[in-house]
């Protein structure tokens, strides 16, 4: 009869080594494997989320910094011109308005010509800014004196906005958030400096101060 023996058997002498892993050594080299992995994908995970973050606050600041320009060519090159609105009233070339009527801007203004393709100045303009629905609106008026269905176009500019809020320094350097400044001699003159401030959703605030170069009466 059989009988079972516990013995282990040894290669026979001048036998080749035995090749291969051990159970035990394959799951080592999974776990270490997946750990190296877990690592990896947070590290590249962490990479991605940054460069998305700083592409958005580059994106966000381009915009910032193009709708300032706007605005600072447009009051730049304002122009001391009136102008008659819808309603045959002759208004002031430059008005600010901290709650506009619908229709108009917080801030309005009469601004020379732009160049066109040919480098021809072409007439001048009635540009505006006004806050709506959280967005800032460059309103542009295809004529100075208007007609009773002579409406804006309107350009958005910044979104996420909770407040626009301008001030104008006269020749007193005395800010009011109005203009003209009513009861003040010379009240059809144009501001000496725009100073502008802006208050975003998240908390954030922007302020500029926009000074006006001399200009003449058209």
């Amino acid at each position: 009869m059989w009988r079972a023996s516990s013995s282990v058997r040894h290669p026979a002498p001048g036998a080749a080594p035995r090749s291969g892993f051990t159970l035990v050594e394959v799951l080592i080299a999974i776990l270490i494997f997946g750990i190296l992995t877990a690592m990896t994908y947070r590290a590249l995970t962490g990479v991605l989320e940054t460069r998305r973050r700083v592409e958005q606050e580059n994106r966000k600041w381009r915009t910032i910094a193009y709708a300032l320009t706007r605005i600072e060519q447009d009051i730049g090159a304002s122009l001391n011109r009136p102008v008659r609105d819808a309603g045959g009233i002759m208004r002031p070339a430059f008005v600010g308005n901290p709650v506009p009527i619908a229709g108009e801007g917080q801030l309005m203004l009469t601004r020379t010509g732009q160049l066109d393709a040919e480098g021809y100045e072409t007439a001048p303009l009635r540009v505006g800014y006004v806050l709506r629905d959280g967005v800032l609106l460059q309103l542009s008026w295809p004529v100075l004196d208007q007609g009773v269905r002579t409406n804006p176009t309107m350009t958005p500019l910044l979104s996420g906005i909770q407040r626009l809020e301008f001030a104008y320094a006269g020749a007193s350097g005395q800010p009011t958030p109005f203009w003209p400044q009513t009861g003040v001699a010379g009240t059809d003159a144009l501001p000496a400096a725009i100073a502008m401030r802006i208050t975003f959703v998240s908390g954030e605030q922007l302020s500029r101060m926009f000074a006006r170069a001399p200009s003449f009466t058209q």
